[in-house]
């Protein structure tokens, strides 16, 4: 073969080689992709996830059974104690972390993430900004708290939750907009009133700044008694240290129980001419004043 024979073959000679090159680089971004997932160790990222987050919140932190997300992420159950002791440890199973993709092109980092809590699920998006926005679906909230403490709600809840600074979520600022459904309260037959009260579907929206939680809708459809309202609550370290200042306009119902009705009478509060009852409830959350 002569050389002019050589040159002539000489583009597919490149071409398949480039191919082959192309092929054999894909086999090791594979493998390479393959062995990361296999064999990264996944315990070091739940170490160092549950410290920040501990450190970051101030809250007992406790991860497991993580495992690593293909082609990036982490998944893990995450055990989150308040501190409270009328609530249960917040159980988030099947916690998955993944890169915010499209906060890339901002060039602002943030992590998507997505749970199962009680019956339902939380998703939501922190960023490195420390912004963090939260989405509740049917999250059973009769799971979340203590059996033996003397008044506990039951619902479903919905709605999301903004925090500016997840670094100062129990003492930052952020908004809320929240809707309880198929709602019940227990315990109050230490009251007079049937042990359980159907309340149908509350609706809550408002902001918080501090400690100081400015509730600007409370709408209370659906249930043996309609109410509306807003006010002021001051968070301390406890429901006795907790104050309330809600405005609100009771509406009995066809439903109301007469137990309800005798309540509303020893306000001593008249009602107005559409038969509703303007209240003030002040105090604290552990005794709260009817006015």
């Amino acid at each position: 073969m002569s050389l002019l024979d050589h040159i002539q073959l000489g583009p597919q000679f490149l071409v398949g080689n480039r191919r082959l090159f192309v092929f054999c680089l894909l086999l090791f971004l594979l493998s390479g992709a393959l062995s990361f997932w296999f064999f990264f160790p996944a315990e070091v990222l739940q170490r160092s996830l549950v410290q920040k987050i501990a450190h970051e919140t101030g809250l007992n932190v406790v991860g497991s059974d993580t495992d690593i997300l293909f082609p990036a992420g982490l998944e893990l159950d995450l055990q989150v104690d308040s501190g409270q002791s009328e609530l249960v440890p917040i159980q988030l199973r099947d916690l998955q972390l993944t890169p915010a993709w499209t906060r890339l092109l901002t060039g602002t980092a943030a992590v998507d993430m997505q749970a199962d809590l009680t019956e339902g699920s939380v998703e939501g998006q922190a960023a490195r900004s420390g912004q963090l926005q939260l989405e509740f679906f049917d999250v059973e909230l009769f799971g979340l708290q203590q059996p033996d403490i003397p008044y506990r709600i039951q619902g479903r809840l919905n709605g999301n939750l903004q925090v500016a600074d997840m670094a100062n979520a129990l003492n930052g600022q952020g908004s809320f907009n929240l809707q309880l459904r198929e709602s019940f309260l227990h315990g109050l037959s230490r009251v007079g009133l049937p042990d359980r009260l159907a309340c149908g579907l509350l609706e809550l929206e408002g902001k918080f700044n501090q400690q100081r939680i400015s509730v600007e809708k409370v709408l209370l459809t659906e249930g043996i008694i309609e109410a509306s309202g807003g006010g002021t609550l001051l968070i301390g370290a406890t429901p006795e240290q907790t104050r309330i200042n809600l405005n609100l306009r009771i509406h009995p119902t066809q439903s109301t129980p007469d137990s309800v009705l005798e309540m509303l009478k020893l306000t001593r509060v008249k009602p107005t001419a559409d038969g509703s009852y303007l209240l003030r409830i002040a105090g604290t959350l552990a005794r709260p004043v009817l006015r």
